[in-house]
């Protein structure tokens, strides 16, 4: 049984990790969260200020909190290999994975579209607010 886990606060991580091995689940592949301060959405609503950005124009604070989740998540598996016998618990740093195929973008052939990706970004987390909010309103006007 693999099971994919990784979002979330650590102690949630720990109790469902704690239920599954209790219902016989011993192989899990643990990930960590990627560089959220590169999502063009982010980029998109607090990237206006570029003295914000990183080298690669992601959002650094957002970036500084995942990397910040990332550590406390790793030490967690640490943690999790001592008290858990008998389980194989793989930790995959998709952070650094994700963070280098931005920074090399052109060894894999890809072009940079930072702008293109930002501004779909944005549009379609406002269509999305957006469709919610009208979605949320109509549900209510079938209450009154």
């Amino acid at each position: 049984m693999y099971c994919l886990i990784g979002k979330g606060p650590t102690l949630n991580v720990f109790l469902l990790f704690q239920k599954l091995y209790e219902q016989g689940a011993r192989k899990f592949w643990i990930h960590n969260t990627g560089p959220l301060g590169c999502l063009p959405q982010n980029v998109a609503f607090f990237g206006k200020d570029r003295s914000q950005l990183d080298e690669l124009r992601c959002v650094a604070k957002h970036n500084r909190v995942a990397k910040l989740f990332n550590l406390q998540l790793h030490a967690l598996c640490t943690k999790l290999r001592g008290e858990f016998a008998g389980a194989s618990i793989t930790y995959v740093d998709i952070y650094t994975i994700k963070y280098s195929l931005i920074a090399n973008y052109s060894r894999y052939g890809m072009q940079p579209n930072y702008l293109i990706s930002s501004l779909f970004g944005y549009l379609e987390i406002k269509y999305m607010i957006y469709h919610f909010y009208s979605q949320y309103i109509t549900m209510l006007g079938a209450f009154f």
